[in-house]
């Protein structure tokens, strides 16, 4: 399990024991601090303001030139700390409208090689293991137990992680966000946006920034 899961799971047990005994919050899930991770170090690692920056066109070449570079480090990253699988959906999340034009809406060739704790599932079947389907019984299909469900079907697995496609901008350099979420139980979830930037012909992650937690 990775730090920043760790530190998601603390959040949410603290805001359930909080709850139960009625004592007020000291924390909110809404305020979740970004928690930049700089690679390398040093002044040339910041990762670049996005404010007041629009999506530049998307093409064929520029998605299949560094989507599948872009998208190898926010695995790797993934990876880090983890002992169990994570289960990718294989539809990825919120497609940009111009994916969807150029026909760009799949995950490139390779993805499924580049971390051996990401394994790529059918969202169908993902999306029944947490519906309750069987060999789920009937007394386990209530709101909270469904993620005994999911591990009957996936009992190796830590949770799920759905994943988006690559966002270009450009300010000086071509900068890339991926957004993801992993779910791993009714109080277990986080999702988190990774900046990159293409630095001296390569990709770089330069900040993972928290947006939600369960």
């Amino acid at each position: 399990m990775s730090t920043r899961t760790i530190a998601a799971v603390a959040v949410c047990l603290t805001l359930a024991i909080s709850a139960y005994l009625g004592l007020p919050l000291l924390m909110r899930p809404a305020a979740v601090v970004p928690a930049p991770i700089l690679e390398p170090a040093g002044d040339e690692a910041r990762a670049p303001s996005l404010e007041g920056l629009q999506p530049i066109p998307l093409t064929r070449q520029l998605a299949s030139e560094n989507d599948l570079a872009v998208l190898s480090l926010v695995l790797k990253d993934l990876c880090k700390g983890q002992s169990k699988p994570l289960l990718l959906h294989d539809v990825p999340d919120e497609l940009a409208h111009e994916r969807k034009q150029l026909d760009s809406t799949q995950f490139p060739p390779g993805i499924d090689r580049v971390c051996a704790l990401v394994r790529i599932e059918p969202s169908a079947k993902l999306d029944a293991a947490l519906a309750g389907k069987p060999p789920c019984p009937e007394s386990e299909k209530s709101a909270l137990p469904l993620w005994r469900c999911f591990h009957r079907h996936y009992p190796e697995a830590h949770g799920t992680l759905r994943m988006g496609l690559p966002v270009y901008y450009r300010r000086d350099e071509l900068i890339a966000t991926v957004d993801t979420g992993i779910g791993c139980g009714p109080l277990c979830g986080e999702g988190q946006r990774f900046v990159l930037a293409h630095r001296a012909g390569a990709w770089k992650l330069l900040a993972v920034q928290g947006t939600w937690i369960a």
